[in-house]
């Protein structure tokens, strides 16, 4: 992803994890995982290193402003796109 290279070896600030993680999820809309996953997977972890703590802050962000749905299941909670929240996405603002 071309984000990537904006912020090589450097840890990203929020506004710019919950973009890299809107393109992914704009790339591929069927995408769905843990913060854990989306951590590992959806993130080159050669170029940018993720806190999960602060990924977790920014997905909960994205919950909010409805452009994420989370799935809660027994073993943790799963993000995927809102395919609903999508068409409003230039309303929101990210901070």
């Amino acid at each position: 992803m071309e984000h990537h290279s904006l912020f090589v070896h450097k840890k990203p600030e929020e506004d710019e994890l919950a973009a890299v993680v809107m393109e992914y999820l704009r790339e591929h809309p069927d995408a769905m995982d843990t913060a854990e996953g989306i951590a590992d997977f959806w993130f080159d972890r050669s170029l940018v290193k993720v806190e999960l703590r602060r990924l977790m802050k920014v997905l909960d962000t994205l919950v909010q402003l409805g452009l994420l749905l989370e799935v809660r299941k027994i073993d943790g909670a799963l993000y995927r796109l809102n395919s609903a929240g999508c068409k409003s996405a230039g309303e929101h603002e990210i901070h």
